[in-house]
């Protein structure tokens, strides 16, 4: 596939180590977690979702977008408030932005 990772030159890690895996152990044991800390984190994540739906439609987002489709961006990942499909990092980069 034409602009994968590996073809660009940037490694994907097959499985988490080190701080990543520390992030991954401490985010799968929130059960773990006190109440109060997860209502905290569901609104959060919910305020994150509606400011990123909001900032969907900023043109910032759309010349990234732009950008990405005219060099050949495609892949899978939701693009958060739009119908487009981009490759991993491009679709984290328009969402980081939009959020």
């Amino acid at each position: 596939m034409s602009g994968s990772p590996v073809e660009s030159g940037v490694k994907v890690a097959r499985s988490p180590s080190g701080l990543t895996q520390s992030l991954v152990d401490l985010a799968t044991g929130s059960q773990d977690w006190p109440p109060s800390v997860m209502v905290v984190s569901r609104q959060c994540l919910l305020d994150w979702i509606g400011v990123t739906i909001a900032g969907a439609t900023d043109r910032a987002i759309d010349h990234i977008v732009d950008e990405a489709l005219d060099r050949g961006s495609s892949g899978r990942s939701i693009l958060i408030g739009r119908s487009e499909r981009l490759s991993l990092l491009d679709a984290a980069l328009a969402n980081g932005v939009a959020g």
